[in-house]
């Protein structure tokens, strides 16, 4: 099948290109693997900003009347699952609607102008990668009991103790959210420094918000391993500290999804940080072009960047 433009990954990013291209004449078909929107709609910013939205108006609530209650977890859950399924659909209805051919399945590349999924190849003019990113795993002992950001905002009955590994945005509007609904939070990050790339005059403020609601901030604590203990909680020592936990979510970071598409067959050179493009966000090879958290580029690894 032929088509001017194929776009590997259907998440913001890849969907943006996808709707723009197809307004414009062209014939487009975009592959996804898992689900419509991505990270973003599915297990990020959508179901991110419910939760916040719950937590924010319980925040502004505190500070007009003595005595408020925790929110309920369970309601804000149900309301924050019914708005990211709402979104999914809505999403995937406006590819189908603009005239794009949606594609399921994991794509490889055949050739420069080819890529297969499931046996069936796709020919285009030129294909862009749209591929998005996962969060990144931290290797220790115990490693393997830690869920990740998707696991807390997907959660119907969030543990009362959690404790949050990072210090970047993910972490803490976790930590906001989680407050609000009465959870104990701790968060815990390896070296001094928060929210890195913001002010850090207004980062301490946050701090101090925080710590007033009963976060416990341990900066300068590495993890060296977690155990479970017969009582359903979490033993986590680090090189400073040993305490309990029922809950631990990693938010270190994400790496770039750009395994297992063959780039080697292409000549699409990668690094640590991404696919390598130019100002235009082409590729080694010049008839495909990346975009997106997959990227090697100097900006936030954000949505809002994906879709500009």
């Amino acid at each position: 099948m032929q088509y001017d433009v194929l776009i590997i990954g259907g998440g913001v990013g890849g969907g943006s290109v996808a709707l723009n291209l197809a307004a414009r004449g062209f014939k487009v078909a975009i592959v996804e693997e898992r689900d419509w929107g991505g990270t973003t709609i599915n297990r990020g910013s959508t179901p991110k900003r419910a939760l916040l939205a719950s937590a924010e108006t319980h925040f502004r609530m505190t500070q007009l009347v003595k005595n408020v209650a925790p929110l309920s977890w369970s309601e804000m859950a149900s309301h924050s699952a019914k708005v990211t399924l709402a979104a999914n659909q809505r999403y995937g209805n406006n590819l189908v609607n603009s005239g794009i051919t949606t594609i399921e399945g994991h794509a490889t590349f055949v050739n420069s102008k080819t890529i297969s999924v499931h046996g069936q190849e796709y020919q285009a003019k030129k294909i862009i990668l749209a591929t998005g990113a996962r969060p990144r795993r931290l290797e220790f002992p115990g490693s393997h009991y830690m869920e990740h950001s998707a696991s807390f905002l997907k959660s119907s009955n969030l543990p009362d103790n959690i404790t949050i590994v990072g210090a970047g945005i993910i972490a803490f509007a976790l930590a906001s959210i989680a407050t609000e609904a009465g959870k104990k939070v701790t968060i815990i990050q390896h070296n001094q420094k928060a929210l890195r790339i913001f002010d850090q005059d207004l980062v301490q403020v946050l701090i101090k918000r925080l710590e007033d609601a009963g976060v416990i901030f341990k900066f300068d604590n590495t993890i060296q391993n977690i155990t479970e203990l017969s009582t359903g909680f979490y033993k986590v020592t680090t090189d400073q500290d040993c305490f309990e936990t029922k809950a631990v979510y990693c938010v270190a970071g994400r790496i770039p999804n750009t395994e297992d598409l063959n780039l080697s067959a292409v000549g699409i050179k990668t690094g640590p940080q991404g696919i390598k493009v130019d100002e235009n966000l082409r590729t080694s090879n010049p008839k495909i072009f990346a975009l997106g958290d997959c990227c090697d580029v100097p900006v936030p690894k954000l949505s809002n960047y994906a879709i500009y």
